[in-house]
């Protein structure tokens, strides 16, 4: 296989990791309390299910997204690359919790809270947390000064993640109305990585995008 076909496939990837992230999210419930975990298993494992294959497809599109741009990219591009790497990796993991919340619900609702105050969990959480948001930030930093991708795509990589994060946690520790918000920071995440993808797979660079918006020849 070629490596424009390698590339193309990649944007494809990142399109699909968008569609799982928003998707997941839109499905996951709003609350995770014992009661809700039962009450809710179907949804909660099919969110957990659809947010892993975020990660699988995000990991499989990310190398293209490097590749047909590191000339470009530079040091901040490989820097956000390795952030953005291992943190979905960590993110990967840590959403295990969602398949075995249920049986825990069922059998031992008490250790729920003590495992997520476990601290190999809590690291686990915080480095997901850390190395994401930071990888996200870099990334679409990368986007904006490089030229190489729509500029909005940049724009909605960098407050998708935080817009995310900090409303999922909220959600679920104290206001649940605020996974609204959640889903939105997903959304805009997903429209970001999505422009990426669609530009790997058309081969069309943020230049001729611009000029297709304005009605000109390109």
């Amino acid at each position: 296989m070629s490596t424009n076909n390698l590339i193309r496939l990649s944007g494809i990837s990142l399109i699909l990791a968008g569609l799982f992230l928003t998707s997941g999210n839109i499905i996951h419930p709003s609350n995770e309390t014992p009661q809700t975990i039962i009450a809710l298993e179907t949804r909660l494992i099919t969110g957990h299910w659809l947010l892993t294959f975020f990660s699988i497809f995000f990991l499989l599109g990310l190398p293209g997204v490097y590749a047909s741009h590191a000339s470009n990219f530079g040091r901040l591009g490989l820097l956000s690359y390795i952030f953005l790497f291992f943190g979905t990796i960590f993110y990967a993991v840590s959403s295990d919790y969602g398949f075995i919340a249920p049986v825990l619900a069922r059998l031992a609702p008490q250790t729920l809270n003590a495992i997520n105050a476990y601290p190999s969990i809590v690291i686990m959480d915080s480095l997901f947390v850390l190395l994401l948001l930071l990888g996200f930030m870099l990334f679409g930093i990368t986007i904006l000064r490089s030229g190489t991708f729509s500029s909005w795509s940049g724009i909605f990589i960098i407050i998708g993640w935080p817009i995310y994060m900090i409303a999922s946690a909220i959600a679920l520790l104290v206001y649940q109305p605020m996974w609204y918000m959640a889903i939105l920071g997903a959304l805009l995440l997903s429209l970001g990585l999505g422009g990426v993808g669609y530009q790997l797979w058309t081969g069309k660079r943020a230049t001729q995008l611009l000029h297709l918006d304005l009605g000109t020849d390109i």
